[in-house]
């Protein structure tokens, strides 16, 4: 990462990360990291590297105060880690809840989030500053959550199969309704991908949505 033996890297050198993610595996780790600024419009680039299994404590996160989006998909750091954090801007996370994840960082200062596996979207109006919000297989995610989101620009939404946790097809878990988006005028990028999603017309009034993508989906009517 800074081209010199672990003894040599100083915290002056740690205080340049802006991005980092760590996979833990039994014989290797990957880590993906950038000193660039990941909201700076096409600078921003993330560089990968393979080692030897690290005894990686999500702890040390502490050792990047300069960081402004991390991945926590593999584990969540210590309490305060975080709120201390004053540059961060982006959390990538899954298997928590929205109220829980207000809890450890600072939400206002939050302007993109990414979160797999929570079942609901309670606690995301704490998030107000938000403009890019990523929900994958959310259950039958409450439209009304996002809504009052006024700066949001990019939504996207990957929603599962019909099918419940348990494999009963008759519990239905994703959304059929998305009329209530209508409102998000200042959305710029739409991603939708659901297999229940069949009617269109609630695009008409996103007169800013400049990118979108629709997967999954047999429309009835656009």
């Amino acid at each position: 990462m800074f081209q010199k033996s672990s003894d040599l890297v100083t915290a002056q050198d740690l205080e340049k990360v802006t991005y980092i993610k760590v996979q833990n595996g039994r014989e290797t780790s990957k880590v993906w990291y950038s000193f660039d600024d990941p909201y700076d419009s096409g600078a921003f680039k993330a560089a990968s590297l393979e080692l030897e299994a690290l005894e990686w404590d999500t702890s040390d996160l502490a050792r990047f105060p300069n960081l402004v989006k991390v991945d926590l998909t593999y584990g969540w750091p210590g309490e305060e880690v975080l709120k201390k954090m004053e540059y961060l801007k982006g959390i990538v996370c899954s298997n928590m809840e929205l109220s829980e994840i207000a809890a450890k960082v600072e939400p206002t200062q939050i302007v993109e989030l990414e979160i797999s596996g929570a079942e609901s979207l309670e606690g995301l109006s704490a998030f107000e500053n938000l403009q890019i919000l990523t929900l994958i297989n959310v259950p039958q995610p409450d439209i009304r959550q996002i809504t009052p989101l006024k700066n949001l620009k990019s939504l996207s939404i990957e929603e599962d199969d019909s099918t419940d946790l348990f494999g009963d097809s008759s519990k239905q878990r994703t959304l059929t309704d998305y009329s209530g988006l209508s409102v998000l005028s200042g959305l710029e990028t739409l991603h939708l991908q659901s297999s229940s999603l069949r009617e269109f017309s609630f695009l008409k009034p996103l007169v800013n949505l400049t990118e979108l993508s629709i997967e999954d989906s047999e429309a009835i009517s656009v």
